[in-house]
């Protein structure tokens, strides 16, 4: 096993996200960190090892 360095935007812990790799991309949705909800969807591109971050997604209403 090797650490590989990653450059850019790191998207932080968080737990009861949603992962999914399509091709050399990795998709990281949601989650939890200690402070707050995430509502964010990261993009890790595998290949060059360069995460980026996408438009907030909208957080689901409940009891409208």
């Amino acid at each position: 096993w090797r650490t590989p360095r990653i450059t850019g935007l790191h998207p932080g812990p968080r737990h009861g996200h949603s992962a999914t790799k399509v091709g050399a991309k990795l998709f990281i949705i949601g989650g939890s960190s200690e402070k707050e909800e995430r509502v964010d969807v990261v993009v890790l591109d595998t290949g060059a090892h360069s995460p980026r971050l996408l438009t907030p997604i909208p957080m689901p209403h409940s009891r409208n």
